[in-house]
């Protein structure tokens, strides 16, 4: 069995606030399971550090304005 079939349970803590999030994510983003939410999270968030020099990103708006973004 190679690596990434290898599956694992990780349980976590969430305060109300962090649940009420993933619960906004799961709906918005039409995710089949709050597994999908944090898979898709970590695959968002890990290409950001990818990309990011020196730990920022600019974000543009569509209106031209542009964003800092600080990954620590």
């Amino acid at each position: 069995m190679s690596k990434e079939q290898i599956v694992r349970r990780i349980q976590l803590d969430l305060k109300p606030s962090s649940i009420e999030t993933v619960e906004r994510l799961k709906e918005q983003m039409e995710a089949a399971s709050y597994a999908e939410v944090f898979r898709r999270a970590m695959q968002f968030y890990d290409k950001m550090q990818t990309l990011s020099v020196e730990g920022t990103i600019i974000v543009r708006h569509q209106n031209g304005k542009e964003v800092k973004i600080i990954l620590l």
